[in-house]
């Protein structure tokens, strides 16, 4: 009885503080492959691994990865920072 309750207490804990690759797929809306991807790479600052393929990620982590804006920037957003480059050298 008294590991039963000591399992039950640990992963009560985890799941408090961790989240798994599918939680992480839904939160932020990528697929659990490519979360996995990240995982391997390191993007996912204290996550750790669990077997073969189980990842558990701090819910801290994952966070902060959600609000991180991601992907290429557009073409307008790199020819807008240019022109204030340009205009802060052009005022000095």
């Amino acid at each position: 009885m008294g590991m039963y309750n000591y399992r039950e207490r640990v992963k009560d804990v985890l799941k408090e503080k961790y989240v798994t690759i599918s939680e992480a797929s839904e939160v932020i809306g990528k697929s659990i492959s490519l979360i996995g991807k990240l995982c391997r790479q390191g993007r996912f600052e204290g996550a750790e691994k669990l077997g073969v393929t189980g990842w558990v990620i701090p819910k801290e982590s994952l966070e902060k990865y959600a609000h991180m804006k991601r992907g290429p920037k557009s073409r307008k957003d790199k020819l807008a920072a240019e022109r204030e480059e340009l205009l802060k050298k052009l005022n000095k």
